[in-house]
């Protein structure tokens, strides 16, 4: 039996100025090499603005999922992919920080919940996370200047006056009454 004898389309990378057209050979039992112009087209390096946004909400409620699930390193994860497509997003920061806390993660808390009023310094939850992690990182004057605006800007939120303004206030009282009675007792103790 005679061997078959394919004509096959081979495209040049580079081309030669006098060779500027396809060349043709004859190949013995060789598989076809085949190229589709729909491979060898550029591919957009952007994603349009609506994919970003529509990937971004799913990747935020795939998260919010998984945090109601205390999976919380795994809903981070989720919302950091959701960052890399809408990173002026600020509710996605401020979950990242809430979700922080719950990891006792302070610190990065405060930089997700700084993120998060830097975007939108008009988002009184931000500000009220923004409030915990510093009274969890034991900056109570700056915890209340956080609920302050906080409340300046959402002022009939119950919850933000007494369970974080009010009580940021009474342990902000409490601390300057034990440094008081320390500093006395350290008088005393020198007489």
């Amino acid at each position: 039996m005679a061997a078959s004898k394919t004509f096959i389309w081979k495209r040049r990378c580079k081309t030669s100025p006098n060779l500027s057209h396809a060349s043709f050979t004859v190949e013995e039992d060789e598989e076809p090499f085949v190229e589709d112009w729909r491979t060898l087209a550029k591919k957009p390096k952007c994603v349009s603005l609506e994919d970003a946004i529509a990937k971004s909400t799913r990747l935020k409620n795939e998260g919010i999922e998984l945090a109601e699930l205390q999976r919380y390193w795994e809903s981070i994860t989720k919302w950091n992919e959701a960052i890399e497509l809408t990173p002026e997003n600020e509710v996605l920061h401020e979950m990242k920080a809430q979700v922080f806390l719950e990891l006792n993660e302070i610190f990065p808390a405060v930089q997700a919940a700084e993120k998060a009023v830097s975007i939108n310094p008009r988002c009184h939850n931000s500000f009220q996370t923004l409030g915990r992690a510093q009274l969890a990182m034991g900056e109570i004057q700056m915890a209340i200047l956080s609920f302050s605006r906080a409340f300046h800007i959402k002022p009939d939120s119950s919850e933000l006056l007494n369970e974080d303004l009010l009580w940021s206030c009474e342990l902000r009282r409490r601390k300057i009454e034990i440094e008081r009675s320390s500093v006395m007792r350290a008088g005393a103790n020198t007489n």
